[in-house]
């Protein structure tokens, strides 16, 4: 069978660690790239048997693609420390192993669990990923945000799926937006791109109508209408934050560390 390493970056993710390695301890390797948690995030991956490497956190495309780089085999699964693969997921990658891979990667979906309950709606259930890939055709992009595998050659689809268990709580989800955002708002600057305050404002109602209208949050009960509430909240703020940069006004410091997948999509 076609050996394969799950590569990882980490920042204080002890409580969601445990069961997210435990999902990929089929795999022939574990590499965990911390960039400095104060918690048990290191004792734990190395007590499950991953190989730890530490790097200052200097944006998700080069610390991913460092992960990649630490790897032993050439083929790469790659995934957030709080997502977990599904035993049908395993499977599937398994058996796509062992008859030899017929793609140089492949996408599948990745299911976001909100406030413990799997939102079938929201557009958050069905979106795909690709995240299993022969890094001798591709790796990740170097952006610090909104960074992606690009593989050149044939791209496949898995019907199975991750499960990808965000934020521990509320609390912590206001948190991680207000990290994002910061990210978020100066890769905008970087890029030239403008807003204005206006535009900020109107972006709340407009995001918070389309996942929750367009995209049948409202399907989802209460954990959808959250959902749809504190993603138009993100993508109001990140866009605040960028015009308080054009009109240079505020000082935005990144924190170090990483944030979900899923809150690039806004």
């Amino acid at each position: 069978m076609t050996p394969i390493s799950v590569v990882i970056i980490t920042y204080n993710e002890a409580q969601a660690l445990p069961l997210t390695l435990r999902s990929v301890a089929w795999a022939d390797e574990i590499i965990v790239v911390d960039s400095g948690s104060t918690d048990a995030t290191v004792a734990l991956a190395e007590g499950m048997g991953a190989r730890v490497f530490h790097r200052s956190f200097d944006g998700y495309g080069s610390q991913k693609r460092y992960a990649v780089g630490q790897a032993t085999h050439d083929w790469i699964l790659s995934i957030d420390a709080d997502e977990v693969v599904s035993p049908e997921l395993t499977l599937e990658i398994q058996q796509v192993l062992r008859q030899g891979p017929g793609c140089q990667g492949y996408r599948f979906p990745i299911s976001l669990v909100y406030q413990g309950r799997l939102l079938r709606h929201s557009g958050e259930y069905n979106k795909r990923f690709l995240r299993l890939f022969d890094r001798r055709t591709g790796n990740y992009t170097t952006d610090n945000v909104h960074e992606k595998v690009v593989v050149t050659g044939k791209v496949g689809t898995l019907s199975n799926r991750i499960y990808h268990y965000s934020f521990e709580n509320i609390t912590d989800h206001f948190l991680k937006i207000d990290r994002y955002t910061t990210i978020a708002a100066h890769a905008m600057h970087q890029r030239g791109k403008r807003s204005s305050r206006l535009k900020a404002v109107f972006r709340l109602p407009l995001t918070f109508l389309r996942i929750y209208i367009l995209r049948l949050g409202i399907l989802d009960g209460y954990e959808g209408f959250l959902w749809a509430l504190y993603m138009s909240v993100y993508t109001m703020t990140k866009y605040t934050k960028l015009v308080e940069l054009q009109n240079k006004n505020t000082v935005i410091t990144t924190q170090p560390g990483y944030v979900l997948e899923t809150l690039v999509a806004q």
